[in-house]
């Protein structure tokens, strides 16, 4: 890309990011103050609302875009206190001409480190840098590695990159952070009438950085690669890929072993995830396929992207002769703080199960006495039933299990209890192909099932294949969160296609229909869907005769939820019911007609 285009591209960014939204606020608050001020008492009813919805959504704009952001949560370093650490970053800083004396926090619960610059002032504010230290990479990285990412965040900000490119770069931090405030908080009434136009706004914008974020990262690959080395940057990179789930499986899971068994934490925690980290590192391959493919939430990201025009290719790298946590904070004042607080609050998390441990305790107690001559028929045998596992005798579970399956022998969840309890009992082939064939009756418990072998596996000592199945588990999740985000609802704005349902089930939605006199015509279509076709999602289209004085759609919100509640849809199908007036219909006629979705007039 050239000078001129890359400057032109830039320009176009800002414009987008900062100039168009600021004077979009300012045209919205204008009409909406001028729609309040107009003296029509005809038009009132019609320009008042309109003119405080605009006037809303500007104000709450307006506000959003002066907002500043409070800096990363951790431990702030003061001068002196890690003299190591703050000398290696402070090289970095001056090889490449960073923002001038950026504050260093340590954050425990990091996993990586970062140089962030946090927007203030909002759209046309400035940045206020701070070193973001995690104690995971000190663990992990040499220090050779170390000063590669260092240093790779400081060309990242570098005043080498120019005024508007920085500018760009802040604005596509404040509209990412905005993003996720709106989206964040979602709410009803006027909340929701505040972010109509921003919402939209903020997920667009967003998605307009990206490109010239991805672009960023790579040129930034190249001048550090260029400097350290290509290999010590792949090094890194990957290292960062498997550093969470790595501490996770090997450290974490060490330690709750530990307390489970009523034996003390390891008396130097950073010591002991030293030790796990600088032995190989073996079954990662499984973790770093997955932070290729960004299902590993804490890995660099566009870590395939990257590694692709570095013309790399991603490995697991050895674990290095020496961490960097041993020659800048080990032994330091400050590390002996951050290990105080990491116990106190793995102890705090002890006690709050042992409570949330007591109150099922408790509860199920209570369960005992209220199941006498009703179980497994009750409507709480279920939730009794998953606490029996954990508090009663396993002879007595064992029972209950039994007869709770032979009454309802298709409960999925029964299934899984029955699973876990033959893992108890040793029984590990045929629990393990139960497990397998529960994955397939229903994906959505395929997280659990998977984590549930792991966890077997990991006791047993066979870390290999429990990392496996903890590499499948993750997949599932994240398979399983596309399904329920695509199930999230349905409205006449996807893409639709004919219902395909069998007349029963047409007659059942009809005589919900046909039972309500504020039904005029009702229409049945289906969501087109990527995963588990064979489980459609369903759409109803209600046209109602309802009240003509309805300005917020309360009324009709309401009658909605009514035919929710008791209308039947297909066992194997998720439906959703839109209620709309004949005006708002009327643009999706020709779409509805076309599908023949049809199934009422009144």
């Amino acid at each position: 890309m050239g000078w001129l285009e890359d400057r032109i591209r830039s320009a176009a960014l800002f414009t987008l990011g900062a100039t168009l939204p600021f004077l979009a606020l300012l045209g919205l608050g204008l009409l909406g103050a001028l729609l309040l001020l107009l003296p029509l008492r005809g038009l009132a009813v019609l320009a008042w609302p309109a003119g405080a919805f605009l006037l809303a959504n500007a104000v709450h704009g307006l506000l959003l875009a002066f907002r500043s952001f409070s800096r990363p949560p951790g431990r702030v370093l003061k001068p002196g206190e890690a003299p190591a650490l703050e000398e290696r970053l402070e090289a970095a800083r001056e090889a490449w001409q960073g923002p001038r004396a950026p504050q260093v926090i340590l954050a425990p619960d990091a996993w990586s480190v970062e140089l962030t610059g946090v927007p203030m002032g909002g759209l046309f504010g400035w940045s206020r840098y701070h070193w973001y230290v995690g104690i995971y990479p000190l663990l992990a990285l040499s220090l050779r590695e170390l000063d590669a990412v260092a240093e790779w965040e400081v060309v990242f900000w570098s005043d080498y990159q120019g005024w508007l490119n920085l500018q760009v770069k802040r604005l596509a931090t404040y509209w990412y952070r905005i993003h996720l405030l709106v989206e964040t908080s979602r709410g009803g009434g006027a909340r929701r009438w505040c972010a109509a136009f921003l919402r939209p706004y903020t997920r667009w914008v967003v998605g307009a950085f990206q490109p010239f974020l991805a672009r960023e990262f790579i040129r930034t690959d190249r001048a550090i690669a260029e400097r350290h080395g290509t290999p010590t940057l792949v090094r890194a990179l990957c290292r960062l890929a498997i550093l969470q789930p790595l501490v996770a499986r090997r450290g974490f899971a060490h330690w709750d072993a530990r307390l489970d068994a009523g034996l003390p934490l390891p008396e130097d925690l950073h010591r002991h995830l030293g030790e796990v980290l600088a032995a190989c590192p073996e079954g990662a391959e499984g973790m770093l396929e997955l932070a290729l493919d960004g299902l590993q939430k804490e890995a660099p990201p566009l870590l395939r992207l990257r590694l692709d025009y570095l013309q790399a290719k991603a490995r697991v790298p050895m674990p290095p002769a020496a961490h960097a946590f041993r020659s800048l904070l080990e032994g330091t004042p400050v590390a002996r703080e951050v290990e105080g607080a990491w116990k106190a609050r793995i102890h705090a998390c002890a006690e709050e199960a042992a409570r949330g441990w007591a109150a099922d305790a408790a509860r199920y107690r209570e369960l005992t006495e209220a199941m006498e001559g009703v179980f497994p028929d009750h409507p709480d045998a279920l939730d009794y039933l998953r606490l029996a596992y954990e508090h009663a005798p396993m002879p007595r579970f064992d029972a209950a299990l039994g007869m709770y399956r032979a009454a309802h022998g298709t409960c999925i969840e029964a299934a899984f209890l029955s699973i876990r309890r033959a893992l108890d009992r040793g029984r590990d082939s045929a629990a393990v192909f139960e497990a397998r064939e529960l994955i397939h009756r229903d994906p959505a418990l395929a997280p659990a099932c998977h984590e549930l072998l792991a966890h077997h596996l990991r006791a047993r000592g066979d870390h290999a294949n429990a990392d496996k199945e903890g590499d499948r588990a993750l997949r599932a999740a994240a398979l399983v969160e596309k399904v329920q985000r695509e199930r999230m609802g349905a409205t006449l704005l996807d893409a639709l296609e004919s219902h395909h349902c069998s007349p029963s089930a047409l007659q059942e939605i009809q005589r919900v229909c046909l039972s309500d006199d504020r039904v005029a015509e009702a229409h049945l279509v289906r969501k087109k869907v990527l995963f588990h076709a064979e489980r459609p999602v369903l759409l109803l289209v209600v046209r109602w005769k309802g009240a003509w004085w309805d300005p917020f759609g309360r009324k009709r919100q309401a009658f909605q939820r009514e035919l929710q509640d008791v209308c039947r849809f297909p066992p194997e199908a998720t439906g959703f019911i839109q209620v709309a007036g004949r005006a708002s219909l009327w643009r999706f006629e020709g779409k509805l007609r076309r599908l023949n979705g049809l199934i009422f007039r009144r």
